[in-house]
């Protein structure tokens, strides 16, 4: 399956979420393989991130944290875009409502997010 890295950004809470539901063994077992997949792409992208915070941000010199500073935000997010647009293939073949076990309590929010891993139609 083909997803892009903010795909993945964006679902990652909703996938820690589904994985605390309680889910029909097999369904649970393709999801954990999923959250591994995404979990190295999310810490790649993390690394990639850091560097265009220090590429576009200043140190506070007290806490030692980097932000981004306010007149760099749009060249920060310019640089980022692309970055979130990368598409990358997982190991994954995407699951229907019939993985999912009838009394599946799930946000709507987390469905929208869960979009490109799960077809609830």
């Amino acid at each position: 399956m083909k997803v892009t890295l903010g795909q993945i950004k964006g679902a990652e809470s909703a996938l820690g979420n589904l994985s605390n539901q309680a889910l029909p063994i097999q369904t649970a077992y393709k999801i954990s393989r999923l959250i591994k997949q995404v979990i190295s792409e999310i810490s790649d992208l993390e690394d990639h991130r850091k560097r265009l915070v220090e590429k576009f941000g200043t140190t506070d010199p007290d806490t030692g944290i980097t932000t981004v500073t306010e007149e760099n935000i749009p060249l920060f997010s310019e640089a980022l875009r692309p970055l979130l647009e990368t598409e990358v293939t997982l190991n994954f073949d995407k699951l229907g409502a019939k993985d999912l076990p009838e009394s599946f309590n799930i946000s709507s929010s987390d469905i929208l997010q869960l979009e490109p891993f799960i077809d609830f139609v």
